[in-house]
């Protein structure tokens, strides 16, 4: 799942567990959930390129042995289509409600015997769903995308294999999701418009050398990524005269306008080189040995009301890099056996460098940690469509730096969190019948958790948050996805995932020589309860029509208060012909027109008297739409 105050996905959950913003001052770019498109890490920037898509891979539970320090709750891996030595191609047209419009186009074609690339284009289009009442726009949280992406396979006559992928990304979008007056009808009142822009250009080059035929390769990963992103947002979500209108605020009166805009400017640049030697059939196992380097430089210029306005500017720098080796090996043990271990050791280091206009000298940090992750796997197969598996793995989430200038030495860093998953699962797969379940239990040792302080009692302005490692904690859970073949013609689906987490009490430094207690409850962003369900049908004529219901349980909005969300129910919707090389299809999303809330924050926001009150914002209402594809 994702949350976050953005317009487009950037940060992902996985079993309950993962970042829902990164505001600035919120800490280096670590992330609990990585996200990578075709070898590319794209953690905390964009969970988008699902357009010609081949395979989606969703890794639950630690994965940091494969995929390093992004991966504590898991990651999803994107791999787009590659290319082929067929000519081939597709364009895809949408329209839609909310003023949706959207072109796909994929051109393939071979350039001889040993090279072929594939190129890709996507443009969408939507207004955001939000009406401003006080500009009388309806486009001012708009949605407007674009990525194209070039790939190249070539194969020399020494049996090299070179494979490239080249990506640039364009996000225009604007963000105005939230209302002073909570309101479910999808108004907005800011005066000053909000962006979640994203420029992003990257490159991966995958070289795959048969050293000694079959028995040896040696292959190597290099990528470069370039970001620029803006985020910004009207920080009271109001006007003057809705304020002076609704509470009374009049600024001739008062002495000061009611008035706030944050906006930050954020650049990111990753370098990462990978080799790895992978060894076949020697003395019957499979052997990987690789190593992995990784330097990533960002900056964050925000101005606006930060650190609940004691500063006005903050320019920070960051720098990680990352060192690793690594190994992994798979063997039959018996004849309906496999084993599979993977082992990870690897070296984060970090260096801060943050100015505000409040204080004379910067702040500056170094610091490194060394980690190990692992995974131990088991696999039986029953028969030729039942299996069973066991899996013990341990992965980790590096530590970081507090930002606030004013924080004590004590709390201004925290340490990595580790997390080790034990998990059993089922597989029943055979042509007309699936079924894949799986139990788990997982637990977190120095939690990082996110804490409010108030360092000075005769200084409001020393109340802030920081991170940092005050508790243990568990998840556990049954997953079970299912599919029927009801007839030749009609097929469901069915999914069920419950989850039970819980965050130990731990004791915290409220402020120098006085303690606070928190915890003993769930975590924020997991719902208990999910269930899926969906039926497919299609006839001989090219009739085709799908329908799919998710239900979700409540949850709390944040670690930091006890709100909750309501449960919510949506249905989706589709009818579709094919006729040749042509698909047309008609779709309904949120059949029902369901307002279910996405985030929630719980502050005080309207004059005077600011009491503290639930804010939510909504995820999209009904959108119908009509797609026409042809594929060649």
């Amino acid at each position: 799942s994702r949350a976050g105050g953005t317009s487009r996905p950037r940060y992902l959950q996985i079993r309950g567990i993962g970042e829902r913003s990164q505001y600035a001052g919120d800490g280096p770019p670590n992330f609990a959930v990585g996200y990578h498109l075709d070898g590319i890490d794209l953690s905390g920037l964009s969970a988008g390129g699902m357009f010609d898509v081949k395979q989606v891979e969703i890794f639950r539970g630690p994965h940091s042995s494969v995929f390093g320090p992004n991966s504590l709750a898991g990651t999803i891996n994107v791999k787009s289509a590659d290319p082929s030595s067929v000519l081939s191609g597709k364009v895809r047209l949408d329209g839609g409600s909310d003023g949706l419009l959207s072109s796909e186009i994929v051109l393939n074609t071979p350039l001889n015997h040993k090279a072929s690339v594939r190129l890709g284009y996507q443009n969408s289009y939507s207004n955001g769903f939000r009406s401003n009442k006080f500009l009388d726009r309806d486009d001012t949280n708009k949605r407007h995308e674009e990525i194209i992406r070039f790939k190249g396979k070539y194969l020399s006559s020494g049996g090299i294999a070179y494979n490239m992928t080249v990506i640039g990304m364009n996000a225009d979008n604007g963000y105005e999701m939230w209302s002073p007056d909570n309101n479910k009808e999808l108004h907005t009142f800011a005066n000053q418009i909000g962006s979640d822009d994203l420029q992003l250009k990257a490159v991966a080059l995958q070289t795959d050398w048969p050293v000694l035929e079959d028995r040896l390769h040696l292959v190597s990963i290099s990528t470069l990524l370039q970001t620029e992103m803006e985020y910004s947002y009207d920080g009271d979500w109001g006007n003057d005269s809705y304020w002076l209108s609704n509470h009374g605020h009049d600024p001739s009166e008062e002495g000061w306008k009611y008035e706030y805009f944050d906006k930050t400017s954020r650049t990111r640049e990753v370098v990462s080189q990978e080799f790895r030697l992978r060894f076949l059939e020697v003395n019957e196992w499979n052997i990987i040995f690789g190593t992995y380097l990784k330097k990533l430089q960002e900056s964050d210029e925000a101005n606006g009301y930060l650190f609940s306005g004691l500063i006005s500017s903050l320019d920070a720098k960051f720098e990680n890099s990352n060192i690793a080796v690594y190994v992994a090996a798979d063997r039959l043990i018996t004849p309906n056996t496999s084993l599979v271990v993977n082992s990870r050791f690897e070296r984060s280091g970090l260096n801060y460098t943050g100015e505000t206009n409040s204080d004379n000298l910067p702040l500056e940090s170094e610091f490194n940690d060394w980690f190990w992750g692992g995974n131990v796997s088991l696999v039986k197969n029953i028969d030729s469509d039942k299996s069973i598996y066991f899996s013990l793995s341990r992965g980790y989430l590096p530590g970081g730096i507090n930002q606030h200038p004013n924080l004590n030495l004590d709390n201004r860093l925290y340490d990595p969190e580790y997390m080790t998953n034990m998990e059993i699962g089922y597989k029943w797969i055979t042509s007309d019948f699936s079924i894949q379940s799986s139990m788990f239990h997982a637990f977190r040792s120095e939690q990082q958790v996110s804490l409010s302080t108030q360092q000075d009692l005769g200084d409001p302005n020393s109340f802030f948050y920081y991170r940092s490692n005050a508790a243990n904690g568990t998840n556990s859970g049954i997953e079970i996805e299912s599919g029927y073949s009801l007839t030749t013609s009609l097929r469901g689906r069915l999914s069920y995932a419950f989850l039970s987490s819980y965050v130990n009490s731990f004791k915290y430094d409220l402020r120098p020589n006085q303690f606070e207690y928190s915890g003993d409850r769930e975590t924020a962003h997991a719902p208990k309860h999910r269930i899926h369900c969906g039926i497919e049908w299609s006839d001989n004529d090219g009739f085709s029509a799908e329908l799919a219901g998710t239900y979700t349980s409540d949850f709390y909005f944040s670690d930091s208060h006890n709100q909750k969300s309501d449960p919510y129910s949506l249905v989706d919707g589709s009818v579709g012909y094919m006729m040749g090389k042509y698909q047309i299809e008609g779709w309904i999303r949120n059949i029902f027109n369901e307002r279910y809330a996405t985030r929630g924050f719980f502050f005080g926001l309207e004059p005077p008297d600011y009491p503290e009150k639930l804010y939510k914002s909504y995820g999209d209402p009904r959108q119908v739409g009509l797609r026409v594809t042809k594929e060649w």
